[in-house]
């Protein structure tokens, strides 16, 4: 497996969502990083794609991490200057956030690694110590569309227009999403097939690809979730996220 993971030190979410519990996101990186470096193996491969982080941080994520391959690619947003932020105005949102260094980076790798699992995941997601291995567990079993560890609340009200299949394997159930936020993993050959569409909307951070990505290709997530993004309001259900986040402790002073 390679892992994208993607590493901003700023307060502010992407989409101005409130932290949760208004963790500070030093801390809350660093306990997200901790939760996946167990059961990756030594023939994982993490790029660590980051914008505005201190060299203190970066240095201890390579300290951590849990396979010798591991590399730091700088992918930094452009800001943007304040008179141009008034112009563009409600659509300010989404100029502001530009992606295309990592998709491209994305891009390169997939094409080179078409049979391996590439996850492109934020620093803000908590994930269960199965979580990789059960990632993985699907694609050895033949499963060739995209796989996500976290779910919604949102999924389980009750509409009969949202169906879904599901099935199941020696980790989870699994069942059949329409669409979620761009953490996301795929075979290389399968992000190649959707890679245009993917590098467009890097440019103005859009997870709307993923509704015509998955149309196509499928998507599955774990029933219940083995990750969380750590933002209000969209916490995994039915899983005690703050008994796992207290449970791994930090020895490094990380302020």
């Amino acid at each position: 497996m390679i892992i994208y993971w993607r590493v901003c030190e700023k307060q502010e979410t992407q989409s101005f969502a409130r932290r949760w519990e208004n963790k500070d996101k030093r801390e809350l990186l660093r306990k997200c990083w901790l939760s996946i470096q167990p059961y990756l193996s030594q023939e994982d491969r993490v790029i660590i794609a980051w914008d505005k982080v201190r060299q203190s941080t970066l240095d201890w994520l390579v300290a951590t991490c849990n396979t010798p391959h591991v590399e730091l690619h700088e992918c930094p947003i452009p800001i943007v200057d304040y008179e141009v932020e008034i112009l563009l105005g409600d659509v300010m949102d989404k100029r502001r956030h530009h992606y295309t260094t990592l998709a491209n980076l994305i891009d390169k790798n997939t094409k080179q690694f078409p049979e391996k699992i590439h996850y492109l995941c934020n620093d803000d997601f908590l994930h269960l110590p199965q979580a990789i291995p059960a990632m993985k567990s699907v694609y050895k079993s033949g499963w060739t569309g995209f796989v996500v560890a976290y779910d919604y609340p949102d999924r389980y009200t009750l509409d009969r227009n949202r169906t879904c299949e599901v099935m199941i394997n020696e980790f989870s159930h699994w069942r059949t999403i329409p669409s979620c936020t761009g953490c996301t993993s795929a075979l290389g050959g399968t992000w190649q097939e959707h890679i245009k569409l993917f590098k467009q909307n890097s440019i103005y951070n859009s997870d709307s690809f993923t509704w015509e990505m998955y149309a196509k290709s499928g998507a599955l997530c774990p029933i219940p979730g083995m990750a969380t993004h750590l933002t209000d309001g969209c916490l995994t259900p039915r899983i005690n996220w703050k008994e796992v986040y207290d449970s791994i402790t930090l020895e490094d002073d990380w302020t």
